[in-house]
């Protein structure tokens, strides 16, 4: 028997990309969402690198629920940035959420983007 905790997981960065969007676009738009949280908050994203460096990726399946999450993220004062597409007519695609308890609560459900390869 041993009397150490269990190590906590890190907190990670989240990313929520839309499912609805054509196939190839959902990495790149994730990517835009990321690169816009760092623009929008580098010193989160300085100590999130620093500190843990754990990212996920997770999915929604349309815009409805990207707005959901952020109603349900802006009173819980969780920090995020949104990415609007400009090729889709500047539709919100993705977002990143900043790494803490409240994120990985909001984002608990949502499944993890899987790519299918191409044929």
């Amino acid at each position: 028997m041993t009397d150490r905790l269990p190590e906590a997981k890190p907190e990670k960065l989240v990313t929520v990309v839309r499912l609805d969007l054509p196939d190839g676009a959902h990495t790149p738009q994730a990517m835009h969402a990321y690169r816009e949280f760092i623009r929008k908050h580098p010193e989160l994203e300085q100590e999130h690198d620093r500190t843990s460096g754990a990212l996920a990726v997770v999915t929604v399946p349309t815009v409805v629920e990207l707005g959901e999450l952020i109603e349900r993220a802006v009173p819980a004062g969780i920090i995020f940035a949104i990415f609007r597409e400009p090729d889709y007519g500047g539709a919100v695609t993705a977002m990143t959420f900043a790494p803490g308890p409240a994120t990985r609560w909001l984002t608990r459900d949502l499944p993890l983007l899987r790519l299918v390869p191409a044929r």
